[in-house]
């Protein structure tokens, strides 16, 4: 934005913070879910 000399536009700014916290918090369920599903199958020896 700096480089086309246009303001900064603070809706958007927050909308893709707010978007990358979303898919952030996500990833780490996700996450979470699958060690829980490792751990209990028995699928990693020395965790």
């Amino acid at each position: 934005m700096m480089a086309r000399q246009q303001p900064l536009n603070f809706t958007l700014l927050g909308f893709a913070l707010l978007n990358g916290l979303f898919y952030f918090g996500l990833g780490l369920l996700l996450f979470r879910w699958a060690e829980r599903e490792t751990k209990r199958r028995g699928r990693l020896s020395g965790y």
